[in-house]
């Protein structure tokens, strides 16, 4: 039995009344407008509503009962009195991307139960969220690819902080209530990219945050999912963690260490890689200087303060894994084969590094954290933060540079100039500048000389412009500062790209939806070019119309119906002859 919803409402609610289950079947559009509506079924490889389509509930009474419901499209839930309920399971197949708008914080309604992404492909993965989401029972990812966001576009335009304007939360304690993702490092598909908080309730599990970032970020080039597990050895008060991924920004307190890695050669002031390879540890001191860090960091939030015991772990994909490059110290025979730690909140080692210290006996005048290597792990710690991986590619008895920051970006479309500013520098011959296609395999470009007499107090901003390069292509970027005596170090990575000639990028419009009338959108192009927007209701009357002269680069656009009523609106962006159009939903404050 096939119906068109729109033209049969009534069949539907004869049929909810009754409480006859059956298939139904929308065109395009599922629209509720303060109806009622019962969806009674048995989930099925058979969905029991499907829309090929939006579904629009406008504060109707929308009720599944352990049915299915399948959209391609969007789905909007706006409540005032009514709301929508389920025991069943929700469904995203489109070959799109999909949005969800409206009101999804509950806890008993106005919630998803059984959320599922089922996307067949790359292409239109997304589901992308305009408002925080509950899911009561359980996430599945059902099918090869899909990626929730937790936003409308990716942090790739965000203008702000790189923080994330909503959270999915999975409300269910059960370690497997999050299902068929993907558990490979890096995996580029089936993870969500920004906040997603999970109720937890069970001790000695791991409740795992399969979190990402899009692969493709301002100065960063990442994986996909970069995960994070926590396992609570005490159950705490609070019942809920939330996990993202941010740019890496939180620097160490200090960041000398001291561990007995090895057996030293001589008693006094050796570095970590000085040791008699294979003869293991013999008590005396030895530091390193943690010179190197990831390009992201971990967010883990709880709900509530609270006496916390638990083990944390964090899962770097290859390229977020190779931002911060690490010294292999296994041929010391000792417990430690590199020289990685994971910090919190600035702290090497979390709760358990020990005091600040001068290293004595061996290193009485210098000061550090008595801390050994605790690769991406960290156990008993008692509170959350940020955690951030640190570490050092060579044995470090001295800081040859103090890099304040490094970046890379493209000049007037033509070239891209790669920038790196130091606050100190000792002992540096040179820069050398490599490039790289895979952010992985690197070749040298060119080099810039160090500081006269290679020492320095004083900030030095340095830069190399590149003009061997293609359009269209995402290169990527180190820096190695070389000494005099020919050691060396790699800054972190970065990447840049110009545009094709004729290629002009348009952001997602944000925020979305506006509670004010205000917004905007990002044009990107590597010319001059007119752009006009048009504003239409969702009856097609035309509301307004603004022109703009761009020059080449990033130009935002600034939209503004303040004074319009909350609804749905059409906004027409026309850039020379090609037209765009996107949808922007207001909201008013009562």
């Amino acid at each position: 039995m096939q119906y068109d919803v729109v033209r049969e409402m009534k069949y539907i609610l004869l049929i909810a009344f009754f409480g006859i289950k059956t298939q139904l079947f929308a065109a395009n559009e599922f629209y509720i407008n303060e109806g009622i509506v019962i969806v009674n079924g048995a989930i099925s490889d058979t969905p029991t509503l499907f829309v090929n389509g939006d579904i629009t509930n406008q504060n109707g009474t929308f009720t599944n009962q352990q049915g299915e419901i399948e959209l391609k499209g969007d789905w909007r839930n706006f409540s005032l009195n009514n709301q929508y309920q389920s025991t069943g399971r929700e469904v995203f197949s489109g070959t799109a991307d999909q949005n969800i708008y409206g009101d999804w914080k509950g806890l008993s309604e106005n919630a998803f139960y059984d959320l599922q992404i089922e996307k067949t492909s790359s292409t239109g993965q997304y589901v992308s969220l305009h408002a925080d989401v509950n899911v009561k029972d359980r996430l599945y990812f059902s099918s090869g690819f899909g990626i929730l966001r937790t936003q409308p576009f990716s942090r790739l335009v965000y203008p702000g902080s790189g923080d994330y304007q909503h959270t999915l939360s999975v409300l269910n304690e059960d370690i497997n209530a999050i299902q068929g993702h993907h558990i490979s490092n890096g995996s580029l598909t089936k993870y969500v990219e920004g906040k997603l908080k999970r109720a937890v309730g069970v001790t000695n599990a791991d409740y795992y945050f399969p979190v990402g970032v899009a692969p493709v970020l301002t100065h960063i080039s990442m994986d996909g999912m970069e995960a994070v597990s926590v396992r609570f050895n005490q159950l705490p008060n609070s019942n809920a963690l939330t996990a993202f991924l941010k740019e890496g920004v939180t620097a160490l307190h200090n960041n000398v260490v001291f561990c007995d890695v090895g057996t030293d050669p001589s008693p006094d002031m050796d570095p970590f890689l000085s040791c008699v390879p294979g003869a293991g540890l013999d008590g005396i001191i030895d530091r390193a200087s943690l010179v190197t860090a990831s390009a992201l960091e971990w967010s883990v939030t709880p709900d509530a303060v609270d006496d916390y015991n638990y083990r944390i772990e964090v899962f770097p994909g290859p390229i977020l894994n190779s931002s911060v490059p690490i010294l292999n110290i296994s041929i010391c025979g000792g417990p430690f084969s590199e020289v990685r730690y994971l910090a919190k909140d600035g702290i090497q080692g979390g709760d358990n590094a020990g005091p600040l210290s001068d290293g004595a006996p061996v290193w009485p005048a210098l000061a550090g954290m008595r801390v050994c290597p605790t690769g991406n792990v960290l156990t008993n710690q008692h509170s959350f933060s940020i955690f951030r991986i640190h570490g050092t590619e060579n044995n470090m008895t001295e800081l040859p540079v103090e890099f304040l920051n490094i970046y890379a970006e493209p000049v007037n479309n033509q070239y891209i100039q790669v920038v790196w500013n130091t606050a100190t520098e000792k002992n540096i011959s040179h820069y050398e500048v490599e490039r790289s296609i895979d952010g992985k395999s690197f070749e040298y470009i060119g080099q810039v000389a160090g500081p006269y007499g290679g020492f320095s107090d004083t900030p030095h901003r340095y830069h190399l412009d590149d003009y061997h390069i293609q359009p269209g292509i995402l290169y990527y970027y180190r820096v190695k500062n070389i000494d005099f005596d020919g050691s060396y170090e790699y800054s972190k990575i970065v990447d840049a790209r110009i545009l094709s000639e004729k290629t002009i990028s348009v952001s997602e419009i944000f925020p979305n939806p506006s509670h004010n009338g205000e917004g905007g959108f990002y044009v990107t192009t590597p010319e001059e070019i007119e752009v006009t927007t048009d504003i239409f209701n969702m009856l097609g009357q035309f509301m307004g119309s603004q022109h703009f002269a761009l020059p080449a680069g990033k130009t935002w656009i600034p939209l503004s119906i303040g004074n319009y009523p909350a609804g749905n609106y059409i906004v027409r962006i026309r850039l020379n002859e090609e037209v765009l159009s996107k949808k922007w939903q207001i909201q008013k404050s009562n």
